[in-house]
């Protein structure tokens, strides 16, 4: 069995309070955790802390020493396209197999090996179907630990042979003055968006107060995730190429971006609850604009650009509540 306090204690505190870390805690304590399990979160930092954690108490190492300890076994993605590759052999670096000949392997000096894959939703066909066949026979005193922000993009057999934890990360993002101010603009915008018999010149000022939020959306985000990022940079391994650093950047800042993305479908649906006290909750309005802000979280993955997307959702959205007002 591992002690659960040396997981809880290498964690801050907003997570330590969680129901998905207490029950990884009481898995640990009761030596039941399982060999693979999937941490997913809009905030990557949560994921990797939860991950580091568990790492740690598994191998009875502090953060210091896992970075370099020959029982993790680490893959992230790589290149501008920010695929996991397959690779050629064992001996290609940052590869699956590289990691699945690595876990194959006898501990070298912990009684247990652990793997974490970043960012899995990455993984493209050929690498997820080689994965799958170490999932379905995992090797002996191992746990596969695979962080994603976005579960439905994986393979349905690898999901379902993963336990599943998805982290409350609220909390984890510091309070920003200029976010705030943001989300109650957005608010203004919606009200002003469902007022009834708008004239001309108020149709002109919703257009251009959209397009001054999608302007201040970009700046408030890039601010957010250069300072972020600034910090997260200095908890990787020393030993990232200049493809998965980069990787891991890009990685960053769009788990970032979503998080936010998540914050204004959170403000949308209490604006509606709002909305439905005085007068007919707006079902149809607020359908319509979640999923079409679901939508394009999706497309942003590709090569859809932050501004265009933002574009779309706002005038999709002056549509669907101008039928609300």
């Amino acid at each position: 069995m591992v002690s659960e306090t040396a997981f809880l204690e290498a964690l801050p505190e907003p997570l330590r309070k969680t129901r998905p870390v207490a029950v990884l805690a009481r898995s640990l304590e009761r030596g039941r955790l399982a060999h693979a399990i999937l941490l997913q979160s809009e905030n990557p930092a949560a994921q990797e802390e939860v991950a580091l954690a568990l790492a740690c108490a598994l191998l009875e190492c502090d953060a210091e020493k896992a970075a370099r300890h020959p029982d993790l076994f680490t893959l992230r993605p790589a290149g501008k396209a920010r695929i996991i590759r397959v690779g050629d052999d064992a001996s290609t670096p940052n590869s699956m197999r590289a990691l699945l000949h690595g876990i194959q392997q006898t501990p070298r000096v912990a009684r247990r090996k652990v793997a974490v894959v970043y960012e899995a939703d990455r993984m493209n066909a050929q690498t997820a179907n080689a994965f799958l066949k170490t999932l379905e026979e995992p090797p002996a005193d191992t746990t596969l630990l695979l962080l994603t922000a976005r579960p439905h993009d994986l393979l349905p057999t690898i999901h379902s042979r993963c336990f599943h934890f998805r982290l409350t990360t609220e909390a984890q993002l510091a309070p920003d003055a200029s976010w705030d101010a943001w989300i109650a603009d957005y608010r203004t915008w919606l009200e002003r968006a469902t007022a009834p018999e708008k004239d001309a010149a108020a149709r002109a000022q919703l257009l251009l107060g959209a397009y001054g939020l999608i302007v201040r959306f970009q700046a408030v985000v890039t601010a957010q995730a250069d300072a972020a990022w600034k910090s997260a940079r200095e908890s990787l391994a020393a030993d990232l190429d200049d493809d998965e650093l980069a990787a891991s950047e890009t990685g960053f800042r769009k788990g970032l971006r979503n998080h936010r993305l998540a914050d204004i479908a959170k403000a949308t649906a209490a604006f509606a609850r709002e909305f439905g006290k005085e007068r007919p909750y707006p079902v149809s309005s607020l359908h319509h604009a979640l999923e079409r802000l679901d939508h394009l979280t999706r497309l942003l993955e590709t090569n859809l650009k932050d501004d265009a997307a933002l574009e779309i959702f706002f005038l999709s959205s002056l549509r669907a509540w101008a039928r609300a007002a």
